[in-house]
């Protein structure tokens, strides 16, 4: 079970049949306190010492899409060894800016 990453805060699992000689995949999908999940993320500490990485998990659990995934594609025009620990940071705050989830990310830090 794991946060798919289709677009809404669902938890996800699949059933898997096999009939004949192939396989038949069910998708589940099922509500969950995601909010709940966000609270204890920010309770943890995991938000504030997991650093900007952890910044966009949060997003990612909030609104079960990709987050980190989307800003390497975006900064994948730099090869990310060239990162340092402030780039990065700098990059993703920027990422976050973007896409309008900053302000929520920097109040609970």
């Amino acid at each position: 079970v794991g946060v798919p990453l289709h677009g809404a805060p669902e938890a996800q699992y699949i059933v898997l049949t096999q009939k004949n000689n192939s396989w038949q995949i069910e998708p589940h999908y099922i509500p969950y306190d995601y909010q709940s999940a966000l609270n204890e993320f920010v309770l943890s500490g995991m938000l504030s010492r997991g650093g900007p990485i952890a910044w966009l998990l949060y997003i990612e659990i909030k609104t079960g899409s990709r987050q980190l995934s989307k800003f390497l594609e975006d900064a994948k025009q730099k090869s990310l060894k060239d990162f340092d620990a402030d780039t990065l940071k700098t990059k993703i705050t920027k990422y976050l800016i973007k896409f309008g989830y900053w302000e929520e990310i920097k109040v609970k830090l």
